[in-house]
């Protein structure tokens, strides 16, 4: 999806914005068996 980033500055008003690109599937997992937990405790994850 796309992701807008708007930051305001009142006085002296300045507005800038910055777009960019950002697929979210790669931050979830598949839900695991109940009691397997080996994805929750991976250093790397």
């Amino acid at each position: 999806g796309e992701l807008l980033i708007r930051r305001e500055q009142l006085n002296p008003h300045k507005l800038e914005e910055a777009k960019s690109h950002f697929e979210p599937k790669d931050n979830y997992e598949k839900i695991p068996e109940f009691g397997d937990y080996s994805n929750v405790t991976k250093v790397n994850r």
